[in-house]
């Protein structure tokens, strides 16, 4: 299983859990107002998403995000920076807290 693959079965897991459906019945391309669910929920996934993947969304560059794939790969986009050094998070810090803290 890729670093991808991987992400998307973390997602998956936790959209499950907070939409009360089966993981197994989520794929890359369902749609993040799917599953019954709107646009509060969509954010209360993405914090929960911070903190899984310790990472901060940029909130203006999620407006193309419309389906689980398109979440997936910007959550390994920016696991990436953050693994390069240009971006840490401060460890411990809750989702309304965290400042990125550019390096290098």
């Amino acid at each position: 299983m890729n670093n991808n693959e991987q992400t998307l079965a973390r997602l998956k897991a936790l959209i499950g859990r907070a939409c009360q459906v089966d993981a197994a019945s989520i794929s890359r391309k369902s749609r993040l107002l799917g599953f019954a669910i709107d646009s509060l929920r969509v954010i209360e996934i993405m914090l929960s998403a911070e903190e899984e993947f310790e990472i901060q969304f940029p909130r203006e560059n999620l407006d193309h995000i419309h389906t689980i794939g398109e979440l997936a790969d910007h959550i390994d986009e920016l696991i990436s920076k953050r693994n390069a050094g240009n971006v840490t998070v401060i460890p411990g810090a809750t989702s309304e807290s965290r400042t990125p803290v550019r390096t290098g």
